[in-house]
């Protein structure tokens, strides 16, 4: 890494920027569909509970839970709309690597994590491209209803997708 007086230093980027959490993670879910005619709505929990006190690293991610529940309405026979609240709580990351340092804000453990709640719409089209087959669009916007995050993290103002 790059100093800003322009010196190399052996270091690893801020934790935000390593490809995994490093643990063997149990990632339970549970979802519930229903519908009756035009409309369907549904409800799913998931998380990420880490097995492993430590990575290799000697810090851990940390859980994360999320709940979302959603309503749809079929609009025609290839478009349909739905609204749905989504929500997630994580613990700050347990322990420090102590590679990843620096006066800036990824470095800190204590940092990451938070809660967060959002209201989505959403836009779903099926486009048939023949011999069978079918292409999937879809278009989705969310705000934060609620954000509560440790540290100097940045705010979600919206969300496209």
């Amino acid at each position: 890494m790059l100093s800003p007086m322009g010196i190399m230093m052996e270091m690893r980027s801020s934790y935000g920027m390593q490809l995994g959490t490093g643990t063997y993670n149990l990632l339970p879910s549970l979802t519930y569909l229903g519908s009756a005619g035009h409309l369907g709505w549904g409800a799913q929990m998931k998380a990420r509970i880490a097995l492993e006190d430590e990575n290799d690293e000697g810090y851990r991610w940390g859980n994360l839970y999320e709940a979302t529940a959603w309503l749809s309405y079929k609009l025609t026979d290839g478009l349909s709309g739905t609204a749905h609240l989504a929500a997630s709580t994580q613990d700050e990351i347990h322990r420090a690597d102590s590679q990843i340092g620096g006066a800036f804000q990824g470095t800190y453990p204590e940092y990451y994590g938070g809660e967060r709640i959002e209201a989505l719409l959403r836009l779903n089209g099926h486009i048939p491209l023949g011999h069978g087959t079918m292409a999937r669009v879809s278009i989705e916007a969310g705000v934060p209803l609620y954000q509560n995050l440790d540290g100097p993290q940045l705010e979600r103002d919206w969300s496209l997708a």
